[in-house]
Parts: C-alpha cells; structure tokens; sequence
C-alpha cells in the first residue's frame, strides 16, 4: 500500500512539472512572438498589395497560358485553305449584288441559295441516309489582264467562328445547279460562273449551321494575296 501511494505522488510530481514546463515554454514563445506579430502589423499594408500581387500575377499566367493553348489548336486545326485567307490583304468588303475590283479581277456576288440533295449513301441498316443541306453562292469572275492568270481560293465563314470549305460533289446530286470547276486558276480575258447554258453557276458549300445569322465569302487571289470579303445576312 506504501509503495503504491509512492508512485501515485511520484506521478503527480512528474504531472506538475510536465505542466509548468509547458506553462513556461508558451509564455516564452507568446513573449518572442509580440514583437513578430507588430511588425506584421506595421506592414499589413504592404503585405496585403504583395499578395494581391501574386494571385494578380497567377490568375494572369493562368490566363496566358490558357489564350496561348486556345490560338495554337486553332491554328493546328486551321486547314490550309483558310490559313492563307486569313494571311491575305483585305482589299475591301461589299454585299450581295455588288461589283467589287480587286486588282485585274471583276467579281460580282449575284446570289446565293440554301437548299437541300438526297446522297446515295446507306447508313448502318442499308437505308438512304437522310437528305443534307446545302449552300451556293453565285459568283461572276472577269479577269481583265491581258496577260496576267490569277488562281483563286474561295473560303465561307459564320459568326460563330466556323470555316467551311467547298464540296465539290454537291453538284452530282442536284439538277439545273452546276459547281463552279475545281480549276482554280482564270486566264486574262476570261470569264468564270454566272451561268452555263441553263444551268446557274454556284460555288457549293455543306449547309451552314442553322443558328447562323451571318456569313461571309471570301474571295482570295494567290497570285496578289489580296483578298474581299461579301457579307451575306440570312
């Protein structure tokens, strides 16, 4: 019974000990950390416009870095058809009806057209795929040098960003409608599109997208690089 109650009052002398040490060690580091803490004070000001600097400076980087990753996958997904129009000199712009004079070249948008084919294609239970939609702008290209050939591109556009190039097998499936050619170049004195015959001439584009407001047909000269622009509304 003795040596128990020894080392129950040995235990409590090693508590109280335990205790005051702590005790002791936070006064001492309260004590230090007076001086710490009024500096940081005196320089709260300063502190807080360099940290506001520093989340300024990531949100930006951030930023950078993410408009840097958006315009390289655009120009990686960027054919080169629409690369070279983008790259190109804007000469002017004008409207559907209008006659416009880029160099040696006469070009007059007359009209376009949005219609619909139905493909000879087979889906995956051999039925005619649905009918698909298309678009046609009605150029007349003159060239008026006497010995100058020009080689065209043509590009369509939209308000939402999207680029559509032309298909040329358009013109199998629909009747009193032809493609204005694969050839690209026109030789001095000749005139391209308007109409053949019966048969009205359209630079032919896949359907633009039906939320689409506004489209714009660029004309591009290879040979100036030199490019016009017709706004079309729908």
């Amino acid at each position: 019974m003795e040596e128990l109650n020894n080392d129950v009052s040995g235990f409590k002398e090693k508590a109280k000990k335990i205790i005051t040490t702590s005790k002791e060690f936070f006064v001492y580091f309260f004590a230090k950390s007076i001086p710490f803490v009024k500096s940081l004070t005196a320089y709260k000001k300063q502190i807080v416009i360099a940290a506001l600097v520093v989340v300024v400076v990531a949100i930006g980087a951030s930023t950078a870095y993410s408009f840097r990753n958006t315009i390289v996958s655009w120009l990686k997904e960027e054919n080169a058809t629409f690369s070279s129009i983008r790259k190109a000199e804007l000469v002017t712009t004008a409207k559907l009806g209008s006659k416009v004079i880029m160099g040696d070249l006469e070009i007059t948008l007359l009209d376009v057209i949005e219609d619909s084919y139905h493909p000879l294609e087979l889906d995956e239970e051999f039925k005619r795929v649905p009918p698909r939609g298309y678009f046609g702008a009605r150029v007349l290209i003159f060239n008026t040098s006497y010995n100058q050939k020009e080689f065209l591109l043509f590009g369509l556009t939209d308000n939402l960003g999207n680029q559509l190039e032309r298909d040329k097998e358009i013109d199998f499936y629909v009747d009193g409608v032809r493609d204005f050619g694969p050839a690209t170049e026109i030789y001095p004195r000749t005139i391209r599109g308007g109409d053949i015959g019966s048969e009205k001439v359209y630079l032919l584009f896949p359907a633009p997208d039906p939320n689409v407001k506004k489209l714009q047909l660029t004309v591009m000269s290879e040979t100036t690089n030199k490019k016009i622009v017709f706004d079309i509304e729908r």
